[in-house]
């Protein structure tokens, strides 16, 4: 008669191995806790996220209708965790370590959503010219008139460069130069 209650022992033993191993295995751990609102309330249906911070992966998981919930075979390593909910704030841990073996216990407490405004200020300079680089006078044809002038047409981009008038309609520049030509 004991040698059957043993061996039920043994068959009871040997059936609940398999369940405990698919949980976890000998090279991970794994990241447990629970959702709550600003009041303790349990709060199912929060998206919980946790991004490995050598490898980038993310695990992702969905708080049960207790609020409570298990990622398993995590690698070890350093890790961060965020979790938010429709119509709250998302909280997002400090840096965590996973250890072979271990199962940290989170609470994360998510508060309603308010009205935020994000500002982001940066160090860059500014891409747009708000001032003119070059200076232009507009002269009429008596200014212009006992000055000497090459007229040149504009496509040739080996003419002679300094001062110059551009006329638009008939896309001609009149060079002025500084010095008479003899």
């Amino acid at each position: 008669m004991f040698a059957i209650i043993v061996v039920l022992i043994a068959l009871v033993l040997i059936a609940l191995v398999p369940i405990c191993l698919t949980a976890q295995d000998s090279a991970t751990g794994a990241i447990r806790g629970a959702v709550v609102d600003s009041s303790g309330s349990r709060m199912a249906q929060a998206s919980i996220v946790v991004v490995n911070a050598a490898t980038g992966t993310r695990y992702t998981v969905t708080s049960d209708s207790e609020g409570r919930f298990a990622l398993e075979l995590l690698p070890p390593g350093d890790c961060s965790a965020r979790a938010e909910a429709a119509g709250t704030s998302p909280q997002v841990t400090p840096q965590l370590h996973v250890d072979v073996g271990a199962a940290p216990e989170l609470e994360f407490r998510l508060t309603i959503a308010g009205a935020q405004e994000n500002v982001t200020v940066s160090a860059a300079p500014a891409l747009v010219e708000t001032k003119p680089s070059a200076v232009s006078t507009l002269l009429d044809e008596r200014a212009v008139a006992g000055q000497p002038a090459t007229v040149q047409n504009s496509h040739n981009p080996t003419a002679e460069r300094g001062p110059s008038v551009t006329d638009q309609r008939h896309r001609m520049v009149v060079a002025l130069s500084a010095e008479p030509r003899p």
